[in-house]
């Protein structure tokens, strides 16, 4: 049976529907052979690849994707996280890069990881510049609080200076008028005195 015809089968089974890009895809990728499919292993690590390359709508390889690896005539029984590009899928120790269209998915890729890469590098300046501004924020307003807290401080002092000053001058104007009262007493006190001795020569 036609290999295509069986892939058809199999993602229609699987719920993928019918898709004959998607068959064609894979028959470019993978030069498996159709009894590969009889295996559960073969199977589900084929679903967990149709489902990544579907997730990626088939042309965009700019995130992590699954690949195999391992012993073309025993299938592809082992799977990695990591690699960002299938055309490192290797079956027999073989990497398939001679496939024109792995080609172009390997070159559309490295183009993307470079425009990732320049973007990151982009969003990276755009957030150290944003920390930096940030930063020289909340420098300028911890220096702004403590010139307020500084300008405070001296008021306070200032005000207590004021209160100072001006209980200095209510204290020496009581002074002095304690003393002009205490004057006058004495004053009073000698003219009484006089007037004692005074009173008592008449008598």
């Amino acid at each position: 049976m036609d290999k295509r015809i069986i892939l058809l089968e199999f993602l229609e089974k699987s719920g993928f529907g019918v898709s004959v890009e998607i068959s064609d895809l894979l028959m470019e990728l993978f030069p498996f052979d159709v009894d590969m499919l009889q295996f559960d292993e073969n199977k589900r690590g084929l679903l967990r690849l149709l489902s990544e390359l579907i997730d990626e709508k088939l042309i965009h390889f700019d995130t992590s994707i699954l690949f195999m690896c391992g012993d073309y005539n025993r299938g592809y029984t082992r799977w990695f996280n990591g690699i960002r590009c299938v055309a490192y899928i290797k079956g027999a120790g073989i990497a398939f890069l001679n496939n024109e269209r792995l080609r172009v998915s390997q070159s559309t890729l490295n183009q993307s990881v470079i425009d990732t890469n320049s973007s990151v590098r982009v969003t990276n300046d755009i957030v150290s510049k944003s920390s930096k501004k940030q930063i020289l924020i909340a420098g300028a307003t911890a220096v702004f609080a403590l010139f307020s807290f500084f300008v405070s401080l001296l008021q306070y002092q200032r005000d207590i200076t004021k209160d100072q000053i001006r209980l200095y001058a209510f204290n020496k104007k009581q002074l002095d008028s304690l003393q002009t009262m205490i004057t006058l007493l004495k004053r009073d006190t000698s003219l009484l005195k006089a007037e004692v001795k005074t009173l008592t020569k008449k008598k």
